[in-house]
């Protein structure tokens, strides 16, 4: 700020002497100029440094979990009812939907050890155990959409993987507090709401 100020009163100075000679029909001064009391910058090295490749590596690891990772930037939106929904479990619905009851999915009763089916391409954001809905996974689809899997006996997927529509994930169960007997609790969310799984998937 010292540095700024005594610039100014300097080019003041010089200004005011320079309108004096001008009256008096002398010679002008030379524009005042101050070089820059700033410090030089050091030039930037981008040269690979030895630890980029554990930085690299830290980093592919961390975006193995985000879901958003490989999506473009601007993702072209469609209608829900236009995507090909496969059937995570076939068999006899025993539980519809009910949003005013709070039961936000349907329950499918099938034979032992069916396996349970992905309904779209996604990713698995959380695969682990609830006390009242036991073996849980669900999947986070593109355009808004999770889904989720319940009462499962076994998981075949883990937190981070990639999984392709129609392919196995779990195996038909009776875990957890909520459960009447072997069945799958199957709900699906779009952008925070349920969505009655009936609407779009034959069963």
């Amino acid at each position: 700020m010292v540095d700024s100020l005594e610039h100014q009163i300097k080019m003041r100075d010089n200004y005011i002497a320079n309108i004096q000679n001008i009256l008096k029909g002398e010679e002008t001064l030379p524009h005042y100029r101050t070089s820059d009391s700033a410090k030089a910058l050091r030039p930037i090295n981008n040269n690979s440094q030895k630890f980029d490749s554990v930085l690299e590596n830290q980093i592919v690891e961390e975006e193995r979990y985000n879901v958003n990772s490989n999506n473009p930037p601007v993702e072209s939106r469609i209608e829900i009812n236009k995507l090909h929904f496969y059937c995570p479990l076939k068999g006899a619905l025993t539980n519809e939907f009910n949003a005013a009851g709070n039961h936000y999915g349907i329950d499918i009763v099938s034979n032992l050890n069916e396996p349970i089916l992905s309904i779209l391409d996604g990713t698995v954001v959380f695969a682990g155990w609830t006390l009242e809905a036991g073996y849980v996974i669900e999947i986070q689809h593109r355009n808004d959409l999770v889904s989720f899997y319940k009462h499962n006996s076994q998981l075949l997927k883990e937190i981070g993987d990639r999984v392709k529509a129609g392919e196995a994930i779990a195996i038909i169960g009776n875990t957890g507090e909520y459960t009447t007997g072997p069945h799958l609790h199957f709900e699906i969310w779009h952008s925070g709401k349920p969505l009655n799984p009936s609407d779009y998937i034959v069963f």
